[in-house]
C-alpha cells in the first residue's frame, strides 16, 4: 500500500515513513512527471515518480498511457489508471 501527498516542492518524491502495516509514506511534488517523457527536455529518468517509487520497492499499479503527464496533471484531469481492476483511487 502506497499513501501520497501532494505538497511541497514541486519535482521530489521523498520516503517519510514505513507503517507499522508495512505501508511506505511518500510525499510526491505535484509538478513530478509520472514517467519519462522523451519530448520534454527537462525530463531524466531517473527523477520520475515511477523510477523514484520502483528504487524504493514500490510502483504503482497502472497508469495506462499517461505517464507523460505529471501527477498534478494526472489528477486535474480525471484520471485514474489504465483498466477497472487496476487505478490509483
Amino acid at each position: 500500500q502506497v499513501r501520497l501527498v501532494l505538497d511541497g516542492e514541486l519535482t521530489a518524491v521523498t520516503l517519510l515513513q514505513t507503517k507499522e502495516n508495512g505501508a511506505k509514506v511518500f510525499h510526491v511534488g505535484a509538478g513530478c512527471l509520472i514517467g519519462h517523457d522523451p519530448t520534454n527536455p527537462i525530463s531524466r529518468p531517473e527523477t520520475t515518480l515511477m523510477a523514484q517509487l520502483m528504487a524504493a520497492g514500490c510502483a504503482l499499479p497502472l497508469v495506462g498511457g499517461s505517464s507523460n503527464m505529471t501527477l498534478g496533471g494526472f489528477f486535474m484531469t480525471g484520471s485514474e489508471g489504465g483498466s477497472v481492476q487496476h487505478a490509483l483511487s
